[in-house]
């Protein structure tokens, strides 16, 4: 797996949490410890998996 990989699925990670802050009613309720969380564990679970 090189570096652009990486990068790439980072930015793909970023536009689709970016997508639904945009499209979301009430922004100022979003829980983000329970994005960075569910982010975090999408990492772990890639690293298990990879």
């Amino acid at each position: 797996m090189d570096l652009n990989s990486i990068v790439r699925g980072f930015v793909g990670i970023l536009v689709l949490v970016s997508i639904a802050f945009l499209l979301s009613n009430n922004k100022k309720k979003i829980n983000w410890k329970l994005v960075g969380t569910g982010l975090a564990l999408q990492f772990v679970f890639a690293v298990f998996i990879l």
